[in-house]
């Protein structure tokens, strides 16, 4: 689906993906000290806004012009429902409205999070090496996605799914692979998961 069709769909749904944030996304990330993180095909922004309100700043990326609109909304209802805090505290938001594949940002990020990209491999494959020279030195990257093993709800076009193992294949060798699984949510669903850690040099 192109950018018309997405900006469609999220229109007559505000909430298509639900607004809380990806459990596996929470559980691995959750102990990481904030900084600056690109949430990548962010969609309406659940995830962005979670890691707002962990205190990372965030550049949230889609080709969709509506989804990051809602992202933006969702962001602001989110503080305005927050504790007032001391100024020059507040996370910072930048929206990008990009395809996420021809993507080339400027600067580096201390966490990459990459949930539900589901391209063509070819492009996926492309897409997974250059998010690795966009995470800074020690930075992490985060894959979640519909695994090709996957039965449940999710794309149906094999060519988009992925295995944990596509990933790990697209990142450098010096990088650290601390998960690499399939994740069974039950009644079909599996999800393909890595979290993978870049050298500190």
């Amino acid at each position: 689906m192109d950018s018309h069709g997405w900006d469609q769909r999220f229109t007559d749904n505000p909430n298509h993906f639900g607004t809380d944030p990806n459990t596996l996304l929470k559980r691995h990330v959750s102990g990481l000290a904030p900084g600056t993180a690109a949430d990548v095909g962010c969609g309406q922004g659940r995830n962005t806004v979670w890691l707002l309100d962990r205190g990372w700043d965030v550049t949230a990326v889609d080709f969709s012009e509506v989804a990051l609109r809602h992202t933006r909304e969702a962001a602001q209802a989110a503080r305005e429902t927050q504790e007032p805090q001391t100024a020059g505290t507040t996370p910072a938001l930048t929206t990008v409205q990009a395809d996420v594949s021809e993507w080339r940002p400027t600067d580096t990020f201390d966490l990459v999070v990459a949930a539900y990209l589901h391209l063509p491999s070819e492009k996926l494959r492309a897409t997974w090496r250059h998010l690795a020279t966009v995470t800074a030195p020690g930075g992490t990257l985060v894959a979640i996605g519909h695994d090709r093993a996957n039965r449940g709800n999710g794309p149906k076009d094999p060519d988009v799914l992925f295995h944990a193992d596509d990933v790990v294949a697209a990142l450098p060798d010096t990088w650290t692979v601390d998960v690499a699984e399939a994740v069974d949510r039950g009644e079909g669903s599996i999800d393909a998961l890595v979290v993978a850690t870049a050298p500190h040099t």
